[in-house]
């Protein structure tokens, strides 16, 4: 503010008058850039002190588990299925991220995923606790096997993350630590074989949540082109 009457007689804001806050505009935006961007660290540490808690979010939190459903066992059971989902999501990250780590390096990429591995044991425990304080007399034939293939299909994926985890991770790491690394000829026998797993949890997901006889078909499919590329 106390400079704006010097501003007025910069080169380019005595101009045409439309032309002269645009040319001004440019200039100040370019005058805070030059001035603020070397505090942009410190403002960063400044904040993760103030602010740790957003650091240190739970993403293991479930966010569709609802109490109140629990006196609707169909609804609590969708809530809880899409849960489930979101495990599978979470699952088809940690393939991306594993495989990612085998491509290019990364040492603290494989402990990151390692970490991850805690998100899928968390939401696991906490789908089993919803779904086991469901009233079993109150549940008909339906909801009982529905309630049983959700609680499945969260301890499978609960244990894909320790696969992932716990053995893709470590050897990926292991491998960074050694600074040893996959031929290109190697992965690229690999790489398929990563596509196809990950491509296999979005149509398991997707067949969790449909049905589609089909589709399970196609999964089973799968499972015989993975052998063979194995």
């Amino acid at each position: 503010l106390p400079l704006l009457g010097l501003a007025t007689h910069l080169p380019g804001l005595s101009e045409a008058a439309g032309r002269a806050p645009a040319n001004f505009h440019l200039v100040f935006n370019l005058v805070m850039a030059l001035l603020f961007l070397p505090w942009l660290t410190p403002l960063a540490r400044l904040l993760e002190r103030c602010l740790p808690e957003a650091l240190t979010a739970d993403t293991g939190a479930p966010l569709y588990l609802d109490p109140a459903l629990l006196r609707k066992p169909s609804l609590a059971i969708a809530a809880a299925a899409r849960e489930v989902m979101r495990m599978a999501d979470v699952a088809e990250g940690m393939l991306v991220d594993v495989a990612a780590v085998f491509r290019r390096g990364g040492r603290n990429e494989a402990e990151a995923i390692h970490r991850t591995d805690d998100v899928l044991d968390a939401l696991n425990r906490s789908i089993k606790l919803y779904l086991t304080a469901l009233p079993a007399n109150a549940l008909t034939d339906n909801e009982r096997r529905r309630c049983d293939q959700v609680l499945y299909a969260a301890t499978t994926l609960e244990q894909v993350g320790d696969i992932i985890g716990n053995n893709l991770a470590r050897r990926a790491g292991k491998l960074v630590r050694r600074q040893q690394a996959i031929s290109p000829d190697g992965w690229q026998d690999m790489e398929p074989i990563f596509q196809r797993v990950i491509g296999n949890v979005r149509l398991t997901a997707a067949v969790f949540m449909s049905g589609e006889k089909r589709a399970l078909r196609t999964l089973m499919d799968e499972k015989e082109a993975l052998e063979a590329l194995e």
